[in-house]
């Protein structure tokens, strides 16, 4: 007998049925993360972006910009076998100033619990559902977007290709939302607003011109707005990181952390 087959022999004679038992248990936990890292459904895809708002105001042009980044990650919601995605977002959001029409702020969220926001939405026609954005059904009620959707919706892309978007696009289906401040008052004062509304609530001639969105890799992303308005500061020291306020259920809640400062420090 070769000298390998009986180091063969002696391998299978070594091996208990309690060894083959542990293979058998340990292979799904091993072979199953395996499976969903190569098939790019376990994923942390990262993008960092510039954000430029046009709006037209008393026959000029008025812009702002902001880089902020966006992380997504698979999120199985108790269904491993069909994973979603969630997001995570860094930086700031552009603040448009008007002048004398105040500002408007391109927000990163939106809050659902404003009644008068849904009851404008139902009447202009932007209550929209089912609607699919790289490969995830979205459910809403007020036909504005977290900007991790917007991303998507604007370059075409999955969350899982994210990182693929290349050069500068327009966003022209799913906007963010907005948040008009009027003229020297305080932030409390706050709304949200569609760009259908800007004529007739911030101005005559105020209109939504472009919003467009590029990669920004390498480009630096402040923590806070720099020369922050009056209302801005007002609303820092309000609302420190993190402080959520009680408000009622059916008014607009103008969070700082949520809607336009999220501090990479505190995530």
């Amino acid at each position: 007998m070769m000298r390998g087959e009986l180091q063969l022999n002696g391998f299978l004679a070594s091996v208990r049925w309690w060894h083959i038992l542990l293979a058998l248990i340990a292979a799904p936990f091993v072979g199953f993360p395996i499976y969903l890292w190569a098939t790019n459904l376990i994923y942390h895809k990262t993008l960092r972006y510039r954000t430029t708002v046009e709006i037209e105001a008393d026959g000029r042009v008025h812009s702002a910009s902001s880089v902020a980044e966006v992380t997504y990650n698979t999120y199985s919601a108790g269904q491993p076998m069909e994973p979603t995605w969630r997001a995570t977002v860094k930086g700031t959001a552009p603040i448009v100033d008007l002048g004398s029409h105040g500002h408007v702020v391109a927000a990163f969220a939106y809050d659902l619990s404003d009644k008068s926001s849904r009851d404008r939405a139902q009447t202009i026609g932007l209550m929209r559902s089912d609607k699919t954005i790289g490969g995830k059904t979205l459910y809403f009620n007020a036909g504005i977007y977290p900007i991790d959707e917007v991303l998507l919706g604007a370059y075409n892309l999955g969350p899982r290709k994210i990182h693929q978007a290349r050069g500068k696009v327009a966003v022209n289906k799913y906007y963010p939302n907005f948040v008009w401040i009027p003229a020297n008052s305080s932030w409390r004062k706050a709304e949200q607003i569609f760009p259908e509304d800007f004529a007739t609530k911030i101005g005559s001639g105020v209109r939504l011109k472009q919003i467009t969105i590029e990669p920004a890799t390498g480009a630096p992303m402040p923590d806070k707005i720099e020369h922050p308005p009056p209302w801005l500061v007002e609303l820092r020291q309000d609302q420190p990181l993190l402080k959520i306020l009680s408000l009622k259920s059916s008014e607009f809640s103008f969070q700082r952390w949520l809607f336009i400062e999220r501090e990479q420090t505190k995530q």
